[in-house]
């Protein structure tokens, strides 16, 4: 009963009925018939996982091609991204297991509590519903989700500002650039970007031409994930 306590806690949520998160962290070893455990559970969780993956990444990466969101998903509803999130909860202290599988290190094992994090998100949306368990879930993967090169969905931003501005008006962005210091060893450029047919204006400095069309791209690409796509 305290390690269903512990684990509520950690998941910053009380389930009304607790017999949900009970069979979700109990390995098939251990039921007494093929229902008693979270291997339903797994599979409904895995979906849920999915979806709210899925919701999060379009949401977050509106430049981002079906390709790229795909890779980003697989990663997050990985085994290893659940196995992150399993230490994270302490699964391994308190998955139900049975003898046999407990001597073969079952309750390290990376497949058992990867479904059991699964199962624990199913148990939770049955228990709730899809936005709670949304919460929770963004709540417990957030230093995944934050990781820079994995919301950077915009390694090209001189490509995805061309893209945007073809789609608007079939026009291309237009730079300027000018040297504003006299160094010929340190130049610094400003860089200035414009959009036809739009009243924007962004400009950006760098040590090269390239590198500061990169980033006034980048403050393009920023202003209009704020804007435009929000």
């Amino acid at each position: 009963m305290k390690n269903l306590q512990n684990l509520s806690k950690k998941l910053n949520y009380n389930f009304q009925n607790k017999n949900l998160l009970e069979l979700a962290i109990t390995h098939p070893s251990f039921s007494q018939t093929k229902k008693n455990n979270y291997e339903r559970l797994e599979f409904f969780g895995d979906k849920i996982l999915g979806t709210i993956i899925a919701d999060f990444l379009l949401d977050n990466l509106p430049f981002a091609c079906e390709g790229e969101l795909s890779k980003k998903q697989a990663y997050l509803v990985s085994s290893d991204a659940l196995l992150i999130i399993a230490k994270k909860l302490n699964l391994s202290e308190i998955l139900k297991i049975g003898n046999g599988e407990k001597k073969m290190g079952g309750q390290h094992n990376q497949n058992n509590l990867s479904s059991a994090v699964e199962a624990i998100i199913a148990a939770i949306y049955l228990d709730s519903n899809f936005l709670q368990t949304k919460n929770i879930v963004l709540e417990l993967w957030q230093d995944l989700l934050s990781n820079d090169n994995l919301l950077d969905d915009n390694q090209d931003f001189v490509s995805k500002v061309q893209e945007f501005t073809q789609n608007y008006n079939k026009s291309l962005p237009i730079y300027q650039f000018i040297q504003i210091n006299d160094s010929q060893h340190q130049p610094i450029f400003e860089a200035t970007l414009n959009v036809t047919g739009l009243d924007w204006q962004f400009i950006a400095c760098g040590n090269s031409k390239k590198e500061a069309r990169k980033n006034v791209a980048k403050k393009a690409i920023d202003f209009i994930k704020t804007t435009v796509h929000s």
